[in-house]
């Protein structure tokens, strides 16, 4: 059987969510003419509460859903759940999907997001080990946390340390297990990931730095963690936050460019005309940097589906904005803006603490990146603009180090 649409997304997250929004509002025809295809069951819903406020018990479901249902509904948008889509034709502008269905578009978004990395290991079939993507992910941790006394959280990143803040707020003995030497070492900052490693370990926390886990025992269910250098940990049960792969499958099996994700040009668009990609599955253009990115994160997502939605209308815009991360944990929140990866020296204009940090990164003289969190938050939108230009601090040092000056001081 062959539906129509005008437009068709492919996904069920912030991406794809964000993209109608955008699409319905720039084109009045697309309500009544645009389907959703998502192998979810839910409509879409942020994520990153997923392991924070939602796994905390301080969110429903509802609290954390983009749109509610009747969204959809009163807009006309055909919502097909629990649906997967196994190749499009560019040419005759058709998607199949599984159990012989099949949809005929005008243009179409491939928003389908990333699958978390899975252990490879001895014990990775055991019970008691968990991922985190999905709401039904947080759900079984949920309920799992009510029967734990202790757990292990491999990996030190974005999930990682969000779970060891939940767990630990839970009165949950947490042990963090990373082959990182530092927590959060994508900030490319020690002296920050030092700080909140402290912060953690005020709060129960326990690192194994630089080490990962060898495999898993027991008996049907794990309640051994041995890791490479020797160390054995009890435990009852597992997370497993490793990192994220881009969901390329269909892209590939549709023969689109794909390159650590789908490539993308600077209106978001693949390789084959009116099929467009967004979010963490897109590898794109950033014209801040010069250089192909593809980043995996809430803002980049509801920024990049937001360009794409407009674009599927015609709009023709060129996706250019600057990246953004964020994290909650306990009772702070921090952000950053830019990229912190190529910085060649990390300014701390405040010593880190509880109460303000601000780092800017600075590459070839020129600002590539801030780090913001507590009273030095307050500088948002200049952070974000100082990013934006790479203004050069030549002969601004001075200025750039005396954190009582603000950061518009700079210009």
């Amino acid at each position: 059987m062959t539906r129509a649409a005008k437009y068709l997304i492919i996904g069920g997250g912030l991406a794809a969510a964000s993209a109608v929004e955008q699409l319905i509002e720039a084109d009045p025809s697309a309500k009544g003419a645009t389907t959703i295809v998502t192998a979810e069951n839910t409509p879409p819903y942020h994520r990153p509460p997923l392991s924070k406020g939602y796994f905390l018990g301080k969110e429903s479901q509802d609290d954390i859903l983009i749109k509610p249902q009747s969204f959809y509904d009163e807009n006309g948008i055909d919502v097909w759940y629990s649906r997967r889509a196994r190749l499009i034709d560019p040419a005759a502008h058709v998607c199949e999907l599984e159990l012989n269905k099949s949809i005929k578009f005008e243009k179409a978004l491939i928003a389908t997001g990333s699958s978390v990395f899975r252990f490879p290991g001895p014990g990775r079939g055991l019970e008691g080990l968990h991922y985190l993507r999905t709401v039904l992910d947080s759900d079984r941790l949920k309920k799992a946390a009510e029967e734990l006394n202790e757990v292990v959280i491999v990996g030190g990143s974005f999930i990682g340390m969000e779970l060891a803040s939940g767990f630990s707020q839970k009165q949950i003995k947490t042990t963090v297990i990373s082959r990182s030497e530092q927590v959060w070492e994508k900030l490319n900052n020690p002296a920050v990931s030092d700080f909140f490693r402290s912060y953690f370990e005020s709060n129960g926390v326990r690192f194994l730095l630089g080490d990962e886990p060898e495999g898993f025992r027991g008996a049907g269910r794990v309640n051994m963690v041995h890791t490479k250098n020797g160390q054995k940990l009890s435990t009852d049960a597992v997370v497993i936050a490793i990192g994220v792969r881009p969901n390329v499958q269909l892209a590939e099996e549709s023969r689109l460019e794909v390159n650590n994700g789908i490539v993308v040009d600077e209106h978001l668009q693949t390789s084959k005309p009116d099929i467009f990609a967004a979010g963490d599955v897109a590898n794109f253009y950033d014209p801040i940097f010069q250089r192909r990115r593809r980043t995996e994160h809430w803002d980049n997502a509801e920024k990049q589906g937001q360009t794409a939605g407009r674009n599927l209308a015609g709009a023709g815009e060129t996706f250019n904005a600057v990246s953004m991360f964020f994290s909650d944990i306990y009772d702070l929140t921090w952000e950053l803006w830019g990229d912190p990866s190529e910085a060649d020296q990390v300014i701390q204009r405040v010593t880190p603490s509880r109460e303000s940090i601000c780092s800017v990164y600075v590459k070839d003289d020129r600002v590539s990146c801030v780090f913001l969190m507590g009273e030095a938050a307050k500088e948002s939108d200049t952070a974000q603009e100082l990013v934006r230009e790479r203004l050069s601090i030549t002969g601004k040092y001075d200025i750039l180090r005396d954190g009582k000056r603000p950061l518009s001081d700079l210009r």
